[in-house]
């Protein structure tokens, strides 16, 4: 079951998905190449307003003669049609001029390429781009060298990379008038790998200022990380290893050898972004390096996934209780437990032919961690069975949802303090306790425990993660995906976002204490919108095996039984960002009423290392 996703217009070079229903009205088509859109042009004006036309610009060019940078401009002429708008637009591409500042590990400056290595600029029939620049050699805070064999500081410390940033601007044809915000679009870089010139090492980076996520293939050579100062996602290559790419095909579909050396990044609701191209180098003096890009989503090698009955005849729940016993069906019965004819705590849960991957057919495999993982102070992580008709341990509908249930204690507080019955915070002013159940997801092959390979990209959507008021208390709903990159929710959320900071999982909490309504007869992939303040989904690369821990801050009387459903499709419409970005402890507790959205977590950056060999 695939969800109904923003259109892919796949052009040969650039295309932007369109957030939102899959209505034909905010269709955005851009194309770079000059076989499938022959009224592509590409011009660039020098320093001194020189204008000059051509698919490359000359080699060894700069903006004093016959080059475009940095005190010039190169605009992509007649490169799409926003049709909601009716008007033609252009790609204007500049030095930044001060460029934005990322990081004390990162010295922004643009050298012209001197050699055939690299031109400023190109574009190509099958529609790729490409920038250059000159890498200048890396440098050392501390005045230490830079040892030649590895491009790190012979004392240890952090080296400084080199880079240039350029302003990416979507204009009205022919001039320099910003077009109105697209819904989402994607950069997608190409031959982002690692060299060996001159006993020297290089390993190029690159990065999008405002990128809401950045994704990296299963087998990929970069590290993906963030520049703590800014915030801004980057990719860098861990291996001085040239990764074979071929441009001479449609840059939506990458041959399998050019995936380790390949990032998108996905932007949303812009006309205008920045993008930062440099490298970590010790090769001796400058180094011409080219860096191509495409603005489509290659395609699409998500697994899919599908509970639904309707759509997949062939899924089905099984269980084993801790006796060994094996039960079928759609609801593990109310009030069971693993020693009564349920699955957990000693158990195992399994739902079966959930999807097909390689020639194989596989089901997922639930356990309750035994030991739980370690995520926070804040979090007391022990599975207590349901002992209600409110929730059972797992079920799944016909729909394609799924669901997992589990009994929320009470909380506590590390002070000894009592929970406030009225806000669940600590009466002292302490961090509440959370309490919590961690589960171990792994997708094997159909009908044994042996793990799949792992997958490209999965997406694993909580939905109904709201608040409670019972018997006087209240309940904070909150879900984390241990191993997750990213994790989004819609602008209408009432979730707030964070990271547990001693184990870096992301997390998505419940700031009211209100029900949120869930219609679960639709599609997954379609919610209602009175539901998405309740949704959040979390995004995995390259594993088919990981965490998931659902709990809650509770201030109920006794046990309160809640159930946490899931799919593994990215509903529609496309929602706004929380993303590895931020590093968030989860370190004051919220003071406010049910009816008042409350901040649970402090938001604090954390400094970030550059990827080293």
């Amino acid at each position: 079951m695939r969800p109904c996703r923003p259109r892919l217009l796949l052009f040969a070079w650039l295309t932007v998905r369109v957030a939102g229903q899959c209505s034909r009205d905010d269709i955005v088509s851009i194309d770079f190449s000059s076989t499938s859109n022959p009224s592509v042009a590409l011009e660039w004006t020098n320093a001194a307003g020189q204008l000059f036309t051509g698919e490359r610009i000359p080699f060894g060019a700069t903006d004093a003669d016959s080059g475009a940078f940095p005190g010039g401009s190169l605009r992509w002429k007649n490169v799409g049609y926003h049709n909601v708008d009716n008007e033609f637009f252009d790609l204007l591409v500049t030095v930044s001029d001060p460029p934005s500042y990322y990081s004390d590990t990162v010295n922004v400056q643009y050298w012209s390429p001197r050699s055939s290595a690299a031109t400023q600029a190109l574009f190509t029939s099958f529609g790729f781009a490409c920038l250059g620049f000159g890498v200048r050699p890396s440098t050392c805070a501390s005045g230490a060298n830079v040892q030649l064999a590895t491009a790190t500081c012979s004392d240890g410390s952090t080296p400084i990379m080199r880079a240039a940033e350029f302003d990416f601007r979507f204009v009205q044809a022919g001039t320099t008038t910003a077009m109105a915000p697209f819904g989402t679009m994607h950069t997608t870089f190409y031959d982002v790998d690692g060299d060996v010139v001159n006993g020297g090492l290089v390993f190029e980076f690159v990065s999008v200022l405002g990128a809401t996520t950045r994704w990296i293939d299963a087998t990929s050579t970069l590290q993906p990380s963030v520049f703590s100062q800014s915030g801004a996602l980057y990719a860098i290559s861990t291996q001085s290893v040239n990764v074979p790419t071929d441009f001479n095909v449609n840059p939506a579909t990458p041959s399998d050898a050019s995936l380790p050396a390949i990032s998108y990044f996905e932007l949303q609701d812009l006309t205008e972004f920045k993008v930062l191209l440099g490298g970590r180098s010790s090769i001796p003096n400058q180094n011409d390096r080219g860096y191509c890009f495409s603005m489509i989503l290659p395609e699409d090698r998500s697994v899919l996934i599908d509970f639904s009955s309707e759509s997949n005849p062939g899924v089905a729940m099984e269980w084993t209780d801790a006796t060994g016993t094996v039960s079928t069906g759609e609801r593990i019965p109310f009030g069971a437990t693993d020693t009564t004819g349920g699955a957990f705590p000693g158990g195992s849960l399994r739902w079966k032919n959930v999807g097909y991957h390689n020639g194989e057919i596989f089901d997922l495999l639930v356990t309750v961690s035994d030991p739980p993982s370690y995520y926070s102070d804040t979090v007391n992580v022990q599975y207590w069975s349901p002992q209600s008709s409110a929730a059972t341990q797992a079920l799944f509908t016909s729909f394609g949802f799924a669901c997992l249930g589990f009994g929320v204690r009470p909380s506590t507080c590390a002070s000894g303090a009592n929970v406030q019955l009225a806000t669940a915070t600590c009466s002292d002013g302490s961090t509440p306790i959370m309490r919590a159940a961690e589960f171990d997801f792994r997708f094997v092959q159909a009908g044994t425990t042996t793990a799949m390979a792992p997958f490209g990209t999965m997406h694993t959507t909580f939905y109904d993660v709201d608040g409670d008021v019972v018997n006087g208390g209240i309940a904070y709903e909150f879900v984390s995906v241990l191993g997750a990159l990213s994790q989004w929710t819609g602008p209408s959320s009432t979730l707030q976002e964070g990271v547990f900071s001693a184990s870096g999982a992301l997390y998505a909490i419940s700031t009211q204490s209100v029900n949120v309504p869930t219609n679960f007869n639709v599609n997954p992939a379609t919610p209602s919108d009175a539901s998405l303040p309740a949704i959040s989904y979390f995004e995995l690369q390259g594993v088919s095996e990981f965490k998931v821990l659902l709990g809650g801050r509770s201030s109920i009387p006794d046990q309160n039984d809640r159930g946490y459903c899931f799919s593994m499709v990215l509903p529609e419409p496309t929602a706004t960002i929380s993303s590895t970005t931020f590093a968030s402890s989860y370190t004051a507790a919220p003071v406010a009423p049910s009816t008042v959205a409350t901040s649970i977590a402090t938001t604090s950056f954390t400094a970030t290392s550059v990827a080293t060999t």
